[in-house]
């Protein structure tokens, strides 16, 4: 949860999220959480352009699998 508020003081400049969109963001945040902390578990054993990587190709693999 600390997360997850810390994102939204972040992004949300004080507006309030409805709840599809407090969903959404959850999905993403936690999302991206998870493949830092895999980087961290495994030592750090690829560039931070590798992990973004990693992250882009999810996302274009989820966008391929919603639209088929």
């Amino acid at each position: 949860m600390v997360i997850m508020r810390a994102c939204e003081l972040l992004v949300s400049n004080g507006e309030t999220w409805d709840k599809a969109l407090s969903y959404l963001m959850s999905y993403f945040i936690y999302g991206y959480f998870g493949v830092i902390y895999q980087w961290i578990k495994y030592g750090f054993d690829e560039t931070p352009e590798q992990v973004q990587k990693h992250i882009s190709d999810a996302g274009t693999k989820c966008r391929s699998f919603i639209h088929s």
